[in-house]
């Protein structure tokens, strides 16, 4: 298969609390020297994957708030290919139910991170993922395209998760601690659809890797998907004649499959 897109999540599976993990240097600079477009695709807010794009270098595409936003590096220029928001109806209906669970949520827009007051855990993300929270009054929006939630107490991740049953909105774990409200053409494949119709291909050229829920939209959709754990190959369900999926216990091991299936590509 020639593969022409690769989409690869960060934390957890290129990254661990802002440091490089063994072996994400190499996975990117061997999928660029292969030819094939880089998108980072991730929970993280906008300014925190463009700061991340950067770094690397290689990064054509990203793909923010769990696959609400995506833009295109275009010359100097980050231009936003689409930006899929919450109704605002639902975005204040969440809001509430937060407040009254003791839930702290943080709202996501186009560009924006937006969080009700600077707390603890605030203040611990801002120290590794280069964005800095605007402290605003949360109120019921039409331009959020992700709420993140923060799993706090044992029953929270159950509370969260029915606060985004609601329709045109999907619940999705990015992290044991955090559980992503976002539009369902979002979480259906973590921005894939806006990529692969900019690329104007189709998803068997695409190549995914990720860990956890919220990448498991562009895992089953990927040519090839490689989930690392806790991600097993198992939760995502039957897979088409054309699709290979394997399984990689960290970085490394994934930076291991990629080679071999490129080199014999």
């Amino acid at each position: 298969m020639n593969y022409r897109l690769a989409m690869l999540d960060v934390d957890g599976t290129l990254q661990h609390r802002g440091e490089w993990n063994p072996g994400a240097m190499e996975l990117v600079d061997l999928l660029y020297r292969r030819g094939i477009t880089v998108a980072l695709c991730s929970g993280r807010t906008t300014q925190s994957m463009l700061w991340l794009a950067e770094q690397l270098g290689h990064v054509r595409f990203v793909s923010a708030n769990s696959g609400a936003t995506v833009l295109e590096h275009r010359g100097d220029e980050w231009v936003t290919l689409a930006h899929r928001a919450i109704d605002a109806d639902a975005v204040g209906n969440a809001i509430e139910r937060c407040a009254e669970a003791g839930i702290e949520v943080w709202l996501h827009t186009e560009r924006e991170w937006i969080a009700a007051e600077r707390t603890p855990r605030v203040e611990l993300d801002e120290s590794f993922v280069g964005d800095t929270a605007s402290v605003q009054t949360l109120t019921a929006r039409d331009d959020v395209g992700k709420l993140l939630l923060l799993i706090g107490k044992p029953g929270e991740a159950g509370i969260a998760r029915s606060i985004g049953d609601v329709p045109g909105v999907a619940a999705v774990a990015s992290s044991s601690v955090f559980v992503d409200l976002v539009p369902e053409a979002a979480a259906a494949g973590k921005g894939g659809d806006v990529l692969i119709e900019r690329l104007g291909i189709n998803w068997d050229e695409v190549i995914a890797v990720g860990d956890s829920e919220n990448d498991r939209g562009m895992l089953r959709n990927a040519g090839l998907g490689i989930a690392i754990a806790p991600m097993t190959v198992e939760a995502l369900g039957d897979a088409r004649p054309s699709q290979t999926r394997r399984e990689a216990a960290d970085t490394a091991e994934a930076l291991a499959v990629l080679r071999e299936f490129l080199a014999g590509a």
